[in-house]
């Protein structure tokens, strides 16, 4: 009975292709009579092509100087994509824009602690389904928005920082 069970389990799962076992026939067959396939390692691993290869896994530290005035945001700042070489002027832009204060949002329609402008950039964040309060309220998600606007602005040979030229001045050198 059992054997008859078995049979109908390896009957179904090679019928869908999940089994890779003996066959019907090699179960029925003594042991001593049943195919061995040996398969061998390389001595080195296979060398997978540049595009399909995993970066190695690497840490990051960031530190904090204690003349931050944002410090707060600056690990979320990482997270949303900006370089820690960027921090220090992040930090100013943060600075000067919100004083540090997520959730602000200006008389000039500019929103959370980047103060991006809802006329000129709400279209790149509601094409990827936020909203302006999204925006404003979720620093991280300001952070990323803020990085996307100053991608934009190098994409036009731009200094990264030009968006945020005005009233407190140039941050680009």
């Amino acid at each position: 009975m059992i054997r008859a069970i078995v049979g109908l389990v390896v009957a179904i799962l090679s019928a869908v292709g999940l089994w890779f076992g003996p066959s019907d026939i090699e179960l029925n067959s003594p042991p001593s009579t049943l195919p061995a396939t040996v398969y061998t390692t390389p001595a080195s691993p296979p060398v997978m092509p540049a595009e399909r290869r995993k970066p190695a896994s690497t840490t990051t530290t960031t530190v904090v100087p204690e003349t931050a005035l944002c410090g707060e945001w600056w690990i979320p700042a990482t997270v949303a994509g900006w370089d820690i070489d960027d921090l220090p002027t992040l930090d100013r832009i943060m600075w000067n824009e919100s004083r540090c204060e997520n959730g602000l949002m200006s008389d000039t329609n500019d929103v959370g602690l980047t103060q991006l402008n809802v006329h000129v950039h709400a279209a790149m964040w509601e094409a990827d389904g936020w909203t302006t309060n999204d925006i404003r309220h979720n620093p991280v998600l300001n952070l990323i928005y803020a990085r996307r606007v100053a991608n934009l602005a190098m994409s036009y040979g731009w200094c990264q920082w030009e968006p945020w030229h005005g009233y407190s001045g140039s941050y680009c050198q």
